[in-house]
């Protein structure tokens, strides 16, 4: 048992409006399940994060115990949990509401996720995921959490 993290990157086109930054795939339950009315087609391209309890902490804020890692006040200046974002791109938004029983919605920009010492703590490898997004001017990460 455990807690998966479910993590998009979208960045800001010209135009304003933010969009997915990786393709959309085929959903697979469609292939492998009965898909359930609404499910959509396509989905969106989450970073590879495995259950990890402690980045989940870091995640999710510092209103939760951090397992193990004494991390002090650094966390209080990390945001979060704010909601999806008003302005988040559609696929993002179609694909979280199939989901059904999610919590913790929130983003992050890279700058944000900068001021953290990722490799301090021993998520080095977190941080590592991110370094194709810095080609955007403008990237967030949007994020939630299933059990």
């Amino acid at each position: 048992m455990g807690i998966d993290i479910t993590l998009f990157a979208e960045h800001r086109r010209p135009e304003e409006c933010w969009v997915l930054t990786d393709p959309l795939v085929p959903f697979a339950d469609h292939f492998l399940y009965q898909p359930e009315a609404g499910d959509p087609l396509f989905v969106p391209t989450t970073l590879d994060i495995p259950r990890n309890r402690a980045l989940f902490d870091i995640l999710r804020g510092p209103k939760h115990k951090v397992s193990g890692l004494k991390l002090g006040v650094i966390l209080d200046d990390f945001p979060r949990p704010r909601g999806l974002p008003s302005d988040v791109s559609s696929q993002a938004r179609e694909w979280h509401d199939s989901w059904g029983d999610v919590f913790g919605a929130s983003w992050l920009t890279l700058a944000e996720i900068d001021t953290f010492d990722w490799n301090h703590h021993g998520y080095g490898w977190f941080r590592e995921m991110l370094t194709a997004y810095e080609t955007y001017d403008e990237v967030r990460l949007v994020f939630w959490f299933d059990a």
